[in-house]
């Protein structure tokens, strides 16, 4: 029902942030490793840094479509809980209504009474 779904909101939020912070931090590192590259290195060590770094955007570039992913499952969830709400408040207005006319039926009869 409505508290899985609140649950399972709450949990794709945490796990986006999650991949967002990674993600950002494997940008991070990939810049660092760009920078290197910059300041003049040996052959070897430019290949082995470049090798890193095609890696390392690899992974960048999949966690972002991770990001992307769990975004969309948070919009989805969201939606049907804002979906649940919206049937939760119709369904108190439609017993609300009943009660009322419940109260008026039995004043009814007991006003025949």
């Amino acid at each position: 029902g409505r508290v899985e779904l609140l649950r399972a909101v709450h949990e794709q939020r945490r796990q986006l942030e999650a991949k967002d912070s990674l993600a950002e931090e494997l940008r991070r590192r990939a810049d660092k490793l760009e920078a290197e590259l910059q300041r003049g290195l040996t052959a070897e060590e430019a290949k082995g840094l470049r090798e890193k770094l095609v890696k390392m955007k690899e992974e960048a570039n999949t966690r972002t479509e991770d990001l992307d992913e769990s975004t969309a499952q948070v919009k989805t969830l969201e939606g049907q809980v804002r979906v649940l709400a919206d049937q939760l408040r119709e369904e108190k207005e439609r017993s609300n209504e009943l009660v009322i006319r419940e109260n008026v039926v039995q004043r009814k009869l007991e006003a025949e009474l």
